[in-house]
């Protein structure tokens, strides 16, 4: 399931001089694991949180283009994009 995203480029990657520290950057998907038995009310601040991160690579070390939430007790991955359409 995440293998599609390409090998881990980045594990625990250090936003913004250690402001946020994110789970995993693989290819060019910033991936939150969260372990939350029931996640559905918490959604969108997982969104939130990693578009934080994202915000904070400012100098764009990661080339971040896409985010994804993996849900562990689920083992379910939502990925999203965050590039505006062409």
């Amino acid at each position: 399931m995440l293998i599609e995203f390409g090998p881990p480029r980045v594990v625990r990657p250090v936003f913004d001089d250690a402001f946020a520290i994110g789970d995993l950057v693989l290819g060019d998907t910033l991936v939150d694991v969260k372990t939350y038995v029931d996640p559905i009310s918490s959604l969108s601040a997982f969104v939130d949180q990693s578009l934080g991160y994202v915000l904070c690579d400012v100098e764009d070390r990661f080339a971040i283009r896409s985010i994804g939430i993996y849900l562990a007790w689920q083992a379910q991955f939502s990925p999203r994009g965050t590039t505006p359409p062409a």
